[in-house]
């Protein structure tokens, strides 16, 4: 069995896509696992590290939902980015990146208030 340049290419691609499908997964299972079971307050600092050409939206509920771009919405590039969390109340990020989101590269905290009772 002989292998043209063009199946050569078709492989390489396919590799380089799966490579990147697995990448998205590992980021996805590690933003949410080092969030997912911690209690963030107010004045918390969250720390998103990402390799170049991805990014973080700070997105509301309906950008995070829908997984859309929000042109009004801070977007970070740096890959080593700190938001502090200055508000009680839920916070969303999105990956605006291709289709980074729809496959799972988004996040959501709920920061607490240590000074208010939960009901």
């Amino acid at each position: 069995m002989s292998i043209n340049s063009h199946g050569i290419e078709n492989l390489s691609q396919k590799m380089e896509n799966k490579k990147f499908s697995i990448f998205l997964l590992v980021a996805t299972i590690l933003i949410v696992s080092t969030s997912a079971n911690k209690t963030y307050i107010v004045g918390d600092e969250k720390v998103f590290k990402y390799p170049p050409g991805q990014n973080v939206m700070l997105a509301d509920w309906a950008h995070y939902k829908g997984c859309m771009k929000n042109d009004l919405a801070e977007v970070l590039t740096t890959g080593n980015d700190e938001v502090t969390l200055g508000r009680a109340g839920e916070h969303y990020f999105t990956c605006t990146v291709d289709d980074n989101c729809q496959k799972g590269q988004k996040l959501f905290i709920n920061v607490i208030c240590p000074h208010v009772k939960p009901k």
